[in-house]
């Protein structure tokens, strides 16, 4: 990164609304940190963080988006998060002293990254009581919010998983006139933590619903789609909480 104007202009690759976090946390860093932290491009599909090797980097993402991946004993692998702009990875372990990270982080897009030593990061914390005090607040957030994912995903079926995950995809994609979800059943299966048979019963479910319809075998969502699942969502999961 080498001078504190570059590591500026590489946050201001955030969205405005996600910047501001990231300039009060690295607005005051020390040098030290500025020489230390590169900017970096991963490709799509890249997996730069396994679980069981060393905790060396901490990663910051600035454009793209990433995905936490568990490998369970049965040898499935199961999507369980996502990651977005300004979203910070591998600092939990950094900051609890682990060796090793617990869990794996692939890119799903390509991807651009700030990335420094995990060494540096953590003297960084233990002598900035400023930005240590941004990133728990932030830390906070996040948990917040994943609190209150998981209670939302603890009630509802497959069907209704299914149908978040699809309003998701539509809204990320600008809501295209005519979205084709490219991803296999299998991969929906390890995004949504269901088997295969599972999702199958769930997609012949929302067709026959008229919520989706299917053009080779993949799913297709329509703006009428949408705006279905859409007042499904309200009318029959937000107001329920």
């Amino acid at each position: 990164m080498n001078t504190r104007e570059n590591l500026t202009e590489s946050i201001r690759l955030l969205p405005t609304e996600k910047r501001k976090f990231l300039e009060d946390m690295f607005g005051k860093c020390p040098a030290y940190v500025v020489q230390s932290t590169e900017r970096i491009r991963i490709p799509s599909k890249k997996t730069f963080i396994n679980a069981g090797e060393k905790c060396n980097c901490v990663y910051i993402l600035l454009k793209g988006k990433a995905r936490a991946l568990d490998y369970q004993k049965s040898g499935n692998l199961y999507a369980f998060r996502e990651f977005y702009p300004s979203h910070i990875m591998g600092d939990y372990e950094t900051l609890g002293k682990a060796k090793d990270y617990v869990i794996s982080v692939s890119a799903v897009t390509s991807c651009e990254m700030l990335v420094l030593p995990s060494a540096i990061y953590l003297k960084w914390m233990h002598e900035d009581n400023h930005a240590l005090m941004i990133r728990v607040e932030n830390l906070m957030q996040e948990l917040l919010q994943e609190t209150k994912e998981n209670r939302k995903y603890f009630f509802l079926n497959s069907r209704e998983r299914l149908l978040l995950y699809l309003i998701e995809e539509f809204e990320e994609h600008d809501r295209i006139k005519n979205l084709k979800i490219k991803k296999t059943q299998e991969e929906i299966a390890e995004r949504l933590g269901v088997d295969k048979r599972t999702v199958q019963r769930s997609i012949k479910d929302l067709k026959d619903e008229g919520m989706i319809s299917l053009e080779n075998g993949k799913i297709l969502i329509s703006e009428i789609h949408y705006i279905k699942m859409k007042t499904y969502e309200q009318e029959k999961l937000l107001s329920a909480k």
